[in-house]
């Protein structure tokens, strides 16, 4: 394969060396930020630049989640590459399509079962495959391929794929992120807080699960969810009891918007703005340039110059309502009613993968002693804490829940 010069990893270099084995698959097993996503892309772009007539799909869990993630992505490697061009994509609410090289690109949403059986492709890739199905993917896997890749953060001890690393005609890699050199310091100070250091754990950022999924790409699993059974919706209900809007500020910390509608049955939730490295100020123009919040209430966390300038701005900003036990009141309160969550809201669906109870440390086995204690883990909580404020005042404070 004609390589053009590029920004190489060794995952990158691993995939060309695999390709040239003519392997039935690939796979990419590792930590956050190894490189996995942007490696996969750049090949296939050099897989199309040394073919033609092919037929790729790229798919995900949702295809609103592919648009926050890979297209974007995609599009950044055909930029850097001088390869880009708007006139050769097509893209639609549901559907993205790119021609390169006279080779069709597919970008698909695995829960759009409808084209997913319509689909025939020589390569296809399924990123972040641990949220698949054996189904789904025997669907894909079916359909002509000459080849499949799959990557994937390991957060489950037991999935197909593992079964799949055992075919000699598949290759396979662990990675993390050492094996990309080109990672921002930010990024890298963010994984290596997980490791559960004494320092780490004196500052509360310490997480075992998450430092052996995402820091060293082991297979672990969370247990002890505060979460389950959340829904995903694309619609906002045109009844509703109230609207009311939730901030957690941060800066290494993401600062976080989230809009919760509640019907008086249930909560429908989206993430408005989750970003790291805002200021106050920053922040607060993020949020008027929105347009959206106008005469509803802000429930913000307690940063009284945030609120004033909040106000001054024409908000309701509102001091969220911390009290003892409040944090396990309020998720009391959110669990009394059925959550539906918007499907692009990733970071959201991050959170509430990984929102677990904090562990028992004296915890025995025996009948009188909890695993769990009635606290949830103080990390990765930017938006259950916005979503917490919103349903702990409007319960407290206003008696509308």
């Amino acid at each position: 394969m004609n390589i053009p010069k590029i920004q190489a990893t060794e995952v990158f270099e691993f995939l060309i060396d695999s390709y040239q084995k003519k392997p039935r698959g690939i796979i990419l097993e590792g930590g956050s930020r190894s490189s996995k996503t942007y490696s996969i892309i750049q090949f296939i772009v050099l897989y199309c630049q040394v073919n033609q007539g092919k037929r790729i799909t790229i798919a995900r869990t949702k295809f609103t989640w592919l648009q926050a993630s890979v297209i974007q992505d995609f599009i950044d490697v055909l930029q850097s590459m001088n390869l880009y061009s708007k006139s050769l994509h097509r893209q639609d609410k549901s559907q993205y399509t790119y021609k390169l090289n006279n080779n069709r690109i597919y970008f698909v949403g695995l829960d759009d079962k409808q084209r997913l059986h319509g689909l025939k492709h020589d390569l296809f890739w399924i990123n972040e495959a641990i949220e698949s199905d054996k189904d789904t993917f025997d669907q894909l896997n079916m359909r002509g391929a000459e080849m499949f890749i799959l990557d994937y953060n390991p957060a489950k001890i037991e999935h197909y794929i593992y079964k799949l690393i055992e075919d000699k005609h598949v290759l396979f890699m662990r990675s993390t992120q050492l094996n990309n050199p080109f990672l921002p310091e930010s990024q890298r100070k963010v994984i290596l807080s997980y490791e559960p250091t004494p320092e780490n754990i004196a500052k509360g950022s310490a997480d075992l699960v998450k430092w052996k999924v995402y820091g060293l790409g082991e297979r672990a699993q969370y247990e002890g969810n505060v979460f389950t059974n959340w829904k995903s919706f694309e619609v906002w209900p045109e009844e509703y009891k109230f609207i009311a809007y939730g901030v957690d500020l941060g800066f290494n910390d993401p600062s976080v918007l989230v809009k919760v509608m509640f019907t008086g049955h249930a909560f429908y939730v989206a993430e408005l703005i989750y970003e790291s490295g805002l200021t106050t100020d920053v922040f607060l123009n993020k949020i008027l340039e929105l347009n959206e919040i106008n005469k509803n209430y802000l429930i913000c966390e307690n940063d009284k110059t945030f609120i004033i300038n909040a106000r001054k701005a024409g908000l309701q900003a509102m001091q969220a309502l911390k009290k003892p036990n409040s944090i396990y009141e309020g998720i009391q309160l959110m669990k009394k009613y059925p959550i539906f969550l918007q499907s692009r809201s990733t970071n959201a669906w991050h959170e509430y993968a990984s929102y677990t109870w904090r562990e028992n440390v004296s915890y025995n086995g025996g009948y009188n002693s909890s695993r769990y204690l009635d606290e949830p883990i103080d990390s990765n909580n930017h938006f259950m804490d916005s979503f917490r404020y919103v349903c702990y005042y409007f319960s407290y404070g206003m008696r509308k829940i």
